[in-house]
């Protein structure tokens, strides 16, 4: 009798490690699913002018730009990636808009300066924004050039090329922003000219924004003329005069050029 009871209590402990063994093979195995799972989500996804693209890889810039690289004749110094994980854009947007508030109030007797202060504010809280990754997008010097075809980190990007364009936008000190039509062989000189400039306007010194990021200060004056040619695409910004005696204004004009770089090409 006892040695039966021992043989059944055997065999219940045998069937209670037999069913705990099989119990870890199948959490090892729904592990082992999961982990597929997460390996098959994409480490890169790219909207590319309109579609995504998603990579379970770390692409390269030619293999981002294999899928339309040659379908169209892409102007290239236009082309302009984003990174969306990147948020600080945001926020140094919001930090502008509180500064440029406080000026307001402080400038309550200056109508003029008052005035540009919120015609700029408000164009700024219209702008798209996203983190703008300053490197050169160019098809073929990617496939042709290591050091220009770097590998993007695991995150979500917007990529936006265009064909060549043939304006030059202005935003600033100006009754609102407006188009130009490039013309080339022409100096900044050229579109100053047609400029219907705000009285807190500088008059002589805007700031060139070519497409490729770049900012360049640039006088027109005859005292300080800078022979520099736009490029199609580029932007100017008509900056606020600057004070002899503080350095407030210049130092908003850079952050305001600064930050333009980050608008979302259309």
């Amino acid at each position: 009798m006892i040695i039966n009871s021992l043989k059944i209590i055997l065999m219940c402990l045998t069937l209670v490690q037999l069913n705990g063994f099989a119990n870890t093979i199948i959490l090892a195995e729904e592990e082992q699913e999961s982990a597929k799972s997460i390996s098959k989500k994409p480490k890169v996804i790219v909207q590319l002018n309109g579609a995504y693209y998603h990579h379970g890889f770390l692409p390269r810039l030619a293999e981002v730009l294999q899928p339309i690289g040659l379908k169209q004749n892409w102007y290239w110094p236009a082309s302009r990636l984003y990174d969306l994980n990147d948020t600080s854009v945001e926020s140094h947007r919001i930090a502008l808009l509180e500064k440029l508030a406080q000026l307001i109030t402080s400038n309550t007797g200056d109508s003029a300066l008052t005035d540009g202060l919120l015609k700029i504010k408000n164009q700024i809280s219209q702008w798209q924004l996203a983190k703008r990754v300053l490197i050169p997008i160019d098809f073929d010097l990617a496939k042709i050039n290591p050091s220009k075809n770097p590998k993007f980190s695991a995150g979500r990007y917007l990529l936006n090329l265009s064909k060549r364009t043939e304006s030059i936008d202005l935003f600033g000190l100006l009754n609102a922003p407006v188009e130009m039509n490039h013309k080339g062989g022409s100096s900044i000189n050229y579109y100053a000219e047609k400029i219907n400039f705000l009285p807190s306007a500088n008059k002589s010194e805007l700031y060139i924004i070519q497409p490729d990021g770049k900012i360049i200060k640039a006088g027109y004056a005859y005292f300080n003329n800078t022979p520099i040619e736009l490029m199609p695409g580029s932007s100017i910004f008509v900056p606020f005069i600057s004070n002899l005696f503080s350095t407030e204004f210049d130092e908003l004009n850079q952050q305001i050029a600064e930050l333009a770089i980050n608008r979302i090409s259309q």
